[in-house]
């Protein structure tokens, strides 16, 4: 079996990120995320934008492309999976909850 890796974490939504107990401006983030991709070389953000509105924050993401991002934006259709990847992460998370259908993630591939 495989060993199991925790990945570090972050919630934004607007101009504020969550991360654990804490609510801090994205600005003030920055910092934090570096950190955590240079400890662990990945980081999950969840991005409730994203997820809620289906308005993904691209322009976040751009900021550490190719540093090991791995993006939840609640991708429904195969161009936000490209919008998502082509901004800069590394990963896209495509979940059953919000894709519209296998032939979306089809699509993307």
């Amino acid at each position: 079996m495989a060993d199991l890796e925790i990945l570090p974490w972050t919630v934004i939504r607007g101009s504020q990120a969550m991360r654990g107990s804490g609510v801090v401006p994205i600005a003030d983030l920055f910092p934090v995320l570096e950190q955590a991709l240079e400890a662990h070389s990945r980081v999950l953000l969840w991005d409730m934008d994203g997820i809620e509105n289906n308005r993904p924050g691209l322009q976040l993401i751009r900021k550490f492309e190719g540093l090991g991002l791995w993006v939840d934006a609640g991708v429904r259709y195969a161009e936000t999976v490209i919008d998502v990847l082509v901004a800069g992460a590394d990963k896209a998370v495509v979940g059953t909850k919000s894709v519209w259908g296998l032939e979306e993630v089809r699509e993307a591939y």
